[in-house]
């Protein structure tokens, strides 16, 4: 496991939290916690349940969610071209 000091993976968007890399609820809870102290917001205090979230993609949907709602003026083609990116990494590494 990536916490308790394992190798690091290489991480793709489709891979589970718990599956893949191998997460329990109290690691996801501890990361969870790590970025709302380092990201200013938490999704899951309001707008995403922390339950439909299992793999990185959700965990970073549910980011651009929180940040989309504290962020109203956010440039939608910036979004856009952060999402493309973000697949067409995925496409390459699978």
């Amino acid at each position: 496991d990536v916490l308790r000091g394992g190798d690091i993976p290489a991480i793709r968007g489709a891979d589970t939290l718990n599956g893949a890399l191998g997460l329990s609820s109290l690691d996801l809870a501890i990361v969870v916690a790590e970025l709302e102290s380092a990201l200013g917001v938490d999704p899951f205090s309001r707008i995403v349940p922390i339950t439909s979230v299992r793999s990185v993609d959700d965990l970073i949907e549910a980011y651009l969610k929180a940040y989309l709602q504290h962020e109203p003026e956010a440039d939608e083609g910036l979004v856009e071209a952060a999402r493309r990116a973000r697949d067409r990494r995925a496409r390459q590494g699978a």
